[in-house]
């Protein structure tokens, strides 16, 4: 729907056959004025795209963060487990460029997963080296990369 003159970011496309009806901004504008309900639905609507849209987001951005600790962990891994680490869990967030909150939870999704363990409160053990490697995006013949 185009609203205020805006243009559409993208085009429809029916799969099926059947109608469609179309009607500019300013009319839809128009009626919303005088029709509440109607601006309620159109409310309703705009939230729903809303709520969407920041579940997408977020659900990128923590795809993103899991790479990037993923990543970290493979490439650094001399340095990212054992029991006592150069790099602890703590620190790992600074390598990351990510929060400290969004890097325990990415620890959390791949001890879960059974990629890594932890390990008192600042150790990780590696578990499935394969299955890292390929979060974090790497193909098996670039292993060492």
């Amino acid at each position: 729907m185009v609203l205020a003159g805006r243009e559409t970011l993208f085009d429809y496309v029916g799969v099926v056959s059947g109608l469609a009806a179309f009607w500019s901004g300013a009319e839809v504008r128009s009626l919303a004025a005088g029709d509440a309900g109607l601006t309620l639905d159109l409310l309703d609507r705009t939230l729903d795209g809303a709520r969407e849209l920041a579940t997408r987001l977020d659900t990128l951005h923590y795809q993103d963060a899991r790479r990037r600790v993923a990543r970290v962990l493979y490439q650094h891994r001399d340095l990212c487990f054992g029991e006592h680490p150069a790099v602890a869990r703590t620190e790992l967030s600074l390598l990351v460029g990510t929060s400290r909150e969004m890097t325990r939870r990415v620890l959390g999704r791949l001890e879960a997963d059974g990629s890594i363990r932890r390990i008192g409160r600042a150790g990780l053990e590696l578990r499935d080296a394969g299955r890292l490697r390929d979060m974090a995006g790497y193909r098996s013949d670039e292993a060492d990369a």
